[in-house]
């Protein structure tokens, strides 16, 4: 089903002409999230693919094949929810982050209502009568971690991503040091990558 899959380079190079396409779908439809289902027809017009089959079967297997070899990082556009026994995928436009449901604030209590707030993980909560900027979990079932950090600074609630202060920034360039991730593309950010990882990141106050 897939035009060309010569070995492990190819597949890389098939993945960032498919991430290049799905953005490029995305400025063309005003689109906010797709399915694999949704952007198929646009792959086999552009000769990515042979045919649909299955509603988005081929491109479903190339991402689980990236998730199992580590690579998924290299589609900026790619998110996945995951279930029980597979994983739900899906993609949004270059540069926006899509939060699993925002956390629960748990200084006095249950935040009772959450709204996202902008682009990345920033979300405002109703907490005890105000209203409340914060950053939403980035959370999956069987991470392989959490990390864990106390309340978000301004800055980082500000940007809509974790640690964008001064030592923030330093724990993401000493985890891309030790390859634990990647550096990510301009206009993206390090919390970006995390679930395709197998990672998480989460605040307690």
């Amino acid at each position: 089903m897939i035009r060309a899959r010569a070995g492990p380079e190819s597949k890389l190079d098939l993945a960032r002409q498919i991430d290049a396409l799905i953005a490029d779908w995305f400025k063309r439809t005003g689109r906010e999230d797709a399915k694999p289902k949704d952007v198929m027809p646009f792959l086999v017009e552009r000769g990515i693919f042979r045919a649909d089959h299955r509603e988005g079967l081929p491109l479903r297997k190339l991402l689980r094949e990236l998730d199992r070899s580590g690579d998924l990082s290299i589609m900026t556009t790619v998110r996945f929810e995951q279930r029980p026994k597979n994983k739900l995928w899906y993609f949004v436009p270059p540069g926006i982050s899509r939060p699993t449901p925002p956390r629960q604030l748990r200084a006095e209590g249950p935040a009772v209502a959450s709204q996202r707030v902008g682009r990345g993980w920033r979300v405002s909560v109703d907490w005890r009568g105000r209203e409340v900027e914060t950053l939403a979990d980035i959370v999956a079932p069987d991470l392989r971690a959490l990390f864990v950090g106390l309340n978000p600074s301004p800055v980082s609630v500000a940007a809509g991503h974790y640690h964008q202060g001064r030592l923030g920034k330093q724990f993401w360039q000493l985890l891309v040091s030790y390859g634990v991730l990647t550096q990510p593309s301009p206009g993206q950010f390090h919390d970006d990558s995390l679930l395709s990882r197998g990672l998480g990141a989460s605040l307690v106050s």
